[in-house]
């Protein structure tokens, strides 16, 4: 299932088998990227992704400035769930021969040039840490996909890591099993 944009989380919240029946067990909430898309946000004009897992539906919602589409899937007509993570591997790369550079470089005798390339080094190790992305998605019974490619938040400070993701989907498996069970 493919996402048309990585999208920022705002708001992951997974809760306990306790609340009531119709209340969410899973909340996200996700915008697009980047600082104008946060203050869009910020100031009422919803630019929001939403997705929300009950006990006895799935809820998509996707708005932007031109309007919001809804879409549910009742707990017994969902197919599948996925999740997953990506790790931009290649700035690790970059930053490990980037730092045998600045090494040499500084042996040679030019500490500032070094230093600027360690320096660069840095904002790779950094674009890794923030540039991984999840995924979750759930299919219908009819072929319908749903889903979410997110990443961590740095300006609201919402984070999740891949054992969450693999939690919802292990969540919502356990949902469509008990939905999908004739009563006794």
């Amino acid at each position: 299932m493919a996402s048309p944009a990585v999208l920022v989380l705002t708001k992951f919240v997974t809760s306990g088998p306790s609340v009531p029946p119709e209340a969410p067990l899973v909340e996200i909430e996700a915008r697009k990227g980047g600082l104008i898309a946060f203050l869009l946000t910020a100031m009422g004009i919803e630019n929001k992704t939403r997705l929300v897992i009950a006990r006895r539906e799935v809820l998509f919602t996707s708005g932007s400035l031109f309007g919001e589409q809804t879409s549910m899937i009742p707990m017994t007509a969902v197919a599948s769930a996925h999740g997953g993570f990506s790790k931009p591997i290649a700035y690790l790369i970059a930053a490990g021969f980037l730092i045998l550079m600045a090494f040499g470089i500084m042996a040679g005798g030019n500490v500032v040039i070094g230093f600027v390339v360690l320096l660069i080094a840095v904002g790779c190790i950094i674009a890794y840490y923030l540039g991984k992305n999840m995924s979750l998605g759930i299919e219908s019974s009819g072929g319908l996909p749903l889903g979410l490619t997110f990443k961590r938040s740095v300006i609201e400070g919402v984070t999740v890591d891949s054992e969450k993701v693999r939690q919802v989907v292990m969540l919502v498996r356990e949902l469509v099993i008990q939905a999908q069970q004739k009563p006794a």
